[in-house]
């Protein structure tokens, strides 16, 4: 032990303050590429990569001890290629307001990546056509080392489309088979673990017993089913769109979601499909059994036979996402007792011609149900002040209008109780949680693609977290979908795209603006709302900031929040009352309405 301490020391000395370091690494990667020049396959490239990994790391100690000159120059090398590259990189962000319409484009560099791929595609299967023992030989002729630097990116992509194509079908499988509430099983439930386990030895077996050129149509046939999808789908208002503009200057451009859809799912095909050339050659040609690149075409066959699982499993969760989009109209359910024992026939067609659904004796009501009992016409409360619910009435009550409008309005008095319930459930979970970074939370359950609470920023790297990790309890468990439908169509119509509510503000302040928000919609169903509206709410300012194309959000007195830099939002901020002044303003005079002469000839 004391011989491999003192080794260790005399080896750390040298290669921090040893003067022959250069020469020495030029030495190393000498004998690694006249090694690799005598390896017969890629097992044996497994060593060259670690030792090169190994040189590559001593490089780096050494130059953050005591800097080397020509690692300078390299570096600044590097540096000024990919400052050629600033051109083709582009700013992205949300588009939730859609006017004044924008321009529609496609940024250049999918050209460029879509005609990149292509060339890879068409060159990957000519070396494989001339060479069917792989294209290990040709590289090894030219340089070794470059061989195995391009090795490294091609494994370091096997390796992310692998991860890619098993952590997706994990993900459904735990949405599909939920944990049960009362176990105690850390992460996968034994039922999950079954399903997970088939489908790692499923496609396992495939790669192994099945060629891969049926996946080259799988991937065509995806890129067909999109262009498809984005050729038909009509706009909608609820869709979300976003808009990009190049970094090195331009005019902003608009890409709507089915479009942007497309072009990352054609990439994508394209990307696997390059990746199942390179290593396997797609079975297009016939190649003989022994190979010089076992382990990569092992891969290669392994990610071939990943993708189907992982298409369909972004086909179901795009249908789940559907089926739970708040922006689809939910009708009302009516949960009626029916006491009398009217054919339910007829019932049903009432309830579907005012736009209801309709439940009959069933056993308990979902939290969201209108509850009424049918009775006889001299116990109906149709017509009474304050009845109780559930309410009663008569047939005949339903053929009329007045009820199904009490039915609409008991409704809406349940969606606005559920919405406070849950954003004091919500706001509870998360009072006692301390983040570094950020000033508050965004709140936005009537967004399909936001699941949760997020915060306004994060900690890993500063980047807005809108997209990031939920903090708290899921929408979904918290609000039923009709509630997050109404919540949808309330913020649509007082024109309200995002809410962001400071740290310190308590659920008892923004229940308080949001039952302002609801008696303003229910004096001006259509009318925007503005900071005025919610003057004289003590503990709590409404700040409303149209965050359009480099217009941030600005004040001397309260924080600004985190979001994309380009971005066209309309956001309620909810800011902790810092005490200023409010003036107390009187209603315009309405000229309209005062008397006026009127003059006869």
């Amino acid at each position: 032990m004391e011989l491999l301490s003192q080794l260790g020391t005399h080896l750390r000395q040298l290669l921090l303050n040893g003067r022959w370091f250069t020469p020495a690494v030029i030495a190393l990667l000498a004998c690694l590429e006249l090694f690799g020049r005598q390896t017969t396959n890629d097992l044996h490239d497994v060593v060259g990569v670690a030792v090169l990994v190994a040189i590559l790391a001593g490089i780096g100690i050494r130059h953050r001890h005591k800097p080397i000159g020509w690692v300078k120059k390299l570096g600044y090398a590097v540096w000024y290629c990919s400052t050629l590259g600033e051109r083709l990189k582009f700013d992205i962000g949300p588009d939730l307001r859609g006017e004044p319409v924008i321009r529609k484009g496609v940024p250049v560099i999918s050209y460029a990546l879509f005609a990149l791929l292509l060339v890879w595609i068409a060159v990957a299967e000519v070396v494989w056509f001339l060479r069917p023992e792989g294209f290990r030989s040709i590289s090894i002729q030219l340089t070794y080392l470059g061989y195995l630097t391009g090795l490294i990116f091609l494994w370091g992509l096997l390796f992310v489309a692998i991860l890619g194509g098993v952590y997706l079908p994990i993900l459904l499988i735990q949405r599909i088979i939920p944990k049960e509430a009362d176990s105690n099983e850390p992460n996968l439930t034994r039922k999950q673990l079954f399903f997970v386990g088939s489908y790692l030895v499923t496609t396992i077996f495939a790669s192994y017993m099945l060629p891969a050129w049926p996946i080259f149509g799988f991937c065509a046939l995806a890129i067909l089913v999109t262009w498809f999808w984005q050729a038909t789908s009509p706009r909608r208002p609820d869709r979300l769109a976003f808009i990009w503009r190049n970094r090195s200057g331009g005019n902003v451009r608009s890409m709507n979601l089915p479009k942007a859809t497309y072009l990352l799912i054609t990439l994508l095909s394209l990307l696997l499909m390059a990746l199942i050339a390179t290593t396997t050659g797609g079975g297009l040609f016939l190649t003989p059994l022994e190979t010089n690149l076992p382990l990569t075409k092992m891969l290669g066959n392994w990610v071939a036979w990943l993708v189907p699982g992982f298409y369909f499993t972004l086909l179901i969760f795009a249908i789940l996402s559907q089926r739970h989009n708040p922006a689809i109209p939910v009708p009302p359910v009516l949960h009626l007792s029916n006491q009398l024992k009217v054919p339910e026939s007829l019932l049903y067609q009432m309830a579907q011609h005012r736009g209801w659904q309709l439940k009959v004796n069933t056993a308990q009501p979902e939290k969201t149900d209108v509850s009424a009992v049918l009775v006889s016409p001299e116990r109906s409360e149709a017509y009474e002040f304050d009845p109780t619910w559930p309410i009663s009435v008569c047939p005949d009550d339903l053929k009329g209008t007045m009820i199904w409008e009490r039915f609409a309005r008991r409704a809406e008095i349940q969606h606005r109780r559920l919405i406070s319930k849950g954003i004091e459930k919500l706001f509870r979970d998360v009072k006692e949680r301390r983040f570094s970074a950020g000033h508050g939370y965004w709140f936005a359950p009537h967004l399909w693609f936001v699941t949760g609470l997020t915060r306004d920023e994060i900690t890993n790297d500063g980047e807005p977290g809108f997209f990031s990790d939920i903090v708290g309890t899921p929408y979904r468990e918290l609000f039923p979908l009709s509630t997050r439908n109404y919540l949808f169509t309330l913020f649509r119509r007082t024109q309200i795209d995002l809410v962001f509510i400071e740290d310190g503000v308590n659920y008892r302040n923004i229940i308080r603006v949001f039952r302002r928000l609801f008696e303003l919609a229910d004096k001006h169903p259509q009318r925007r709302v503005e900071d005025i509206h919610f003057t004289g709410l003590t503990k709590v300012k409404v700040i409303f900031h149209d965050l359009d194309i480099d217009e941030p959000f600005t004040s001397e007195k309260y924080p600004e929040p985190k979001f994309h830099p380009l971005a066209r939002v309309r956001v309620m901020h909810l800011f902790k009352d810092r005490g200023e002044h409010e003036e107390l303003l009187d209603a315009p005079f309405d000229f309209d309405r005062s008397p006026a002469p009127v003059y006869f000839g």
